[in-house]
């Protein structure tokens, strides 16, 4: 296995820009890999490898899991921006079965790595995410972040349809609304516990 993420790229023969491209990287994040200021995840130089190493058969065998892996790589970028990242978990929940999805976040372990990063608002809103599918699912409670469970955001996180629906009104009361949504709503409660504005994936 090839742990240099520069190497890997250049295997490939793509420029930084292409392979952050096919790979939902940022370029920021691609060069800050690259460049060793920061480790690229283990989890990430694994997956691809896969791709890389087998891209044809690969590809022809598990076409859906291949664009599974890929988003779920262009999840390891923290300066992905906040609405695209709830719409990439969303789309990710929805091409795979349940059991698949829980198994995906665990075995990446995001939850720690955006922790560890100080991506706060993504390391609670997937926390919220897996712990309603536990709970819907009856499964077991996922132990390993209870640490994380005992913080919650200082301030409230809105989508940006909704702050912007707001800030064009001038009052509160689309956010007032959106926090009762949310606060009543099977799947919004769980972000609700982290000050997250979410409702309803099913």
């Amino acid at each position: 296995m090839i742990t240099d993420i520069k190497r890997l790229r250049q295997k490939t023969n793509l420029s930084q820009s292409q392979f952050a491209q096919k790979y939902h990287l940022s370029i920021k994040t691609l060069q800050r890999w690259e460049q060793g200021q920061t480790q690229t995840p283990e989890y990430i130089l694994y997956m691809l490898n896969c791709l890389i190493e087998d891209q044809k058969v690969y590809s022809e065998l598990f076409s859906k899991k291949v664009q599974t892996d890929i988003r779920m790589i262009g999840l390891y970028d923290c300066n992905m921006e906040y609405d695209v990242f709830r719409s990439e978990i969303h789309h990710i929940y929805r091409s795979i079965n349940v059991s698949d999805f829980v198994a995906y976040m665990l075995k990446a372990d995001l939850i720690t790595y955006y922790w560890k990063n100080e991506c706060y608002v993504k390391a609670f809103y997937l926390l919220a995410y897996l712990d309603y599918l536990t709970w819907k699912y009856h499964a077991p409670v996922l132990t390993k972040y209870d640490h994380y469970r005992k913080y919650t955001l200082s301030e409230i996180k809105y989508p940006f349809s909704i702050a912007l629906m707001d800030n064009v009104n001038k009052d509160n009361h689309v956010k007032e609304k959106a926090i009762q949504d949310c606060k009543n709503d099977e799947f919004g409660r769980f972000f609700w516990k982290y000050n997250i504005i979410e409702k309803g994936i099913d």
